[in-house]
């Protein structure tokens, strides 16, 4: 039996208006009530002592680390998350969402909710960093929740998107974030960001970031937060993963 105990009844009317009319963040307080069930360090370690884990590093100065050229990529240097661990940086393990019976089901209850298809994302890091800096999730995803399970971390979201016509891998855009790095560019978000939440995660908070908006998160002390991207899914189409927790008949063994 699931361990998780969660305010499911979080969406109000207003909330439901907003995703018809203009699809605005919002933020949750105590959407969680034992934020601990999700994950705990024992779970890191135990997901970076497993080559078949999908991950990547999150390194202080450079950002998002591939290893092996691809996120979802296997790889069995598992000594390198650690290291990155301890040297003030952090680790994302990408199928998380299947670890426990209790991410089962936060993963069916938003797939149930949404109609959507959705994935877990763990994110850990034993000390404060810059987390991404200011971006946007352009994979295809329907928006992102993001619970926080550890630690506390100042979230920032914008009333501006990336079009959906751009493409990262395209040489516009790579060229573009390349003038941004080095500052030429800059001034322009600086003079049309428009700040929409500006708030404090603590743990067993639930934030919601629509498709492709800009955010910065800044954690502030030693993190654990579960990132839950939702994929479309077609009306009437079962959820690609079967959440119900299966158990071996006791009298069999």
């Amino acid at each position: 039996m699931s361990l998780l105990r969660a305010n499911y009844d979080f969406m109000t009317e207003k909330m439901y208006e907003n995703l018809f009319i203009d699809d605005t963040p919002f933020y949750v307080e105590n959407f969680v009530y034992n934020p601990e069930c999700l994950a705990t360090w024992k779970d890191v370690e135990i997901c970076c002592n497993q080559p078949w884990q999908p991950g990547y590093l999150m390194d202080p100065n450079k950002g998002k680390v591939i290893p092996d050229g691809h996120e979802w990529a296997c790889h069995g240097k598992t000594k390198e998350r650690f290291d990155m661990l301890y040297n003030q940086g952090g680790v994302c393990f990408l199928d998380y969402g299947e670890h426990n019976e209790e991410t089962n089901e936060l993963m069916g209850f938003f797939e149930d909710k949404f109609n959507v298809n959705a994935r877990g994302f763990l994110q850990a890091h034993l000390e404060p960093m810059t987390g991404y800096g200011l971006h946007c999730d352009a994979r295809e995803t329907m928006g992102i929740f993001i619970v926080q399970i550890e630690g506390r971390t100042d979230w920032k979201i914008y009333n501006n998107r990336l079009s959906s016509l751009v493409n990262v891998d395209h040489p516009v855009h790579m060229a573009f974030n390349s003038k941004r790095e080095s500052g030429e560019t800059q001034k322009l978000f600086d003079e049309r960001l428009k700040l929409v939440i500006d708030v404090r995660m603590n743990p067993g908070d639930l934030i919601y970031i629509p498709h492709r908006m800009y955010h910065h998160a800044t954690p502030f002390e030693k993190r654990l937060s579960l990132s839950i991207p939702c994929f479309a899914r077609e009306q009437g189409d079962k959820p690609e993963i079967d959440r119900r927790y299966y158990r071996i008949d006791k009298s069999l063994i």
